[in-house]
């Protein structure tokens, strides 16, 4: 099981920053100039069968960064994550999304059901490691729109303990690291009515 004992005391069901998405148009080239600037080694992900993208993680311990690309054209731009990941790249911007991890997805999505959302279907996913390890989760975006978007997405992970992302080896060049703060801000086209100040669920 995932680690939550970042989760804000009492939240139910507890929820913490699980990842967040940078796009790259090459992951090699990407990586290798990630680990230039930063120190922060990746490691090679996988591919995401039929979103058309393939990452690379780097792994910060409880959470991870993950480094995705399009692979291929014709399934991203059939797949929202595809999409958003193509209109980054396309519009120059240096990140897609990021998500929230959660023990109870089903919880999460009646609780802002519940605050008046209308959302989009629960999506299963996988991918397969180079190792031959398949990882599968299930995720629930808010946003349903192609843009990349600040309102994170929930993922609840279905893996065995100790396969989860961040807890990946790395050989970062100043040794284990660890994401200490994420900020973001969102400007929602309903006024007043964003999940990440109506919920406290965001405040993780």
């Amino acid at each position: 099981m995932p680690d939550f004992t970042q989760s804000v005391q009492g939240l139910e069901p507890p929820t913490v920053v699980d990842h967040v998405l940078l796009p790259v148009a090459d992951l090699e080239v990407g990586a290798q100039r990630f680990y230039e600037r930063f120190g922060l080694k990746g490691i090679p992900g996988g591919r995401h069968p039929g979103v058309g993208t393939a990452n690379v993680i780097v792994p910060l311990g409880l959470q991870y960064l993950e480094l995705i690309a399009v692979v291929d054209q014709g399934e991203a731009a059939s797949s929202r994550l595809g999409g958003r990941v193509a209109r980054a790249l396309k519009e120059g911007r240096m990140f897609v999304a990021w998500a929230l991890r959660t023990q109870d997805l089903d919880a999460v999505r009646a609780r802002i059901q519940g605050a008046g959302w209308d959302l989009p279907p629960i999506v299963e996913g996988s991918r397969k490691r180079p190792d031959g390890q398949v990882l599968r989760w299930r995720t629930q975006d808010v946003e349903a729109g192609p843009e990349p978007s600040a309102v994170p997405f929930v993922i609840e992970w279905r893996i065995p303990d100790g396969l989860h992302p961040g807890e990946a080896g790395s050989s970062h060049r100043d040794g284990s690291a660890a994401l200490r703060r994420w900020a973001s801000s969102h400007a929602s086209k309903r006024a007043g009515s964003s999940p990440i100040r109506r919920n406290p669920m965001w405040a993780c």
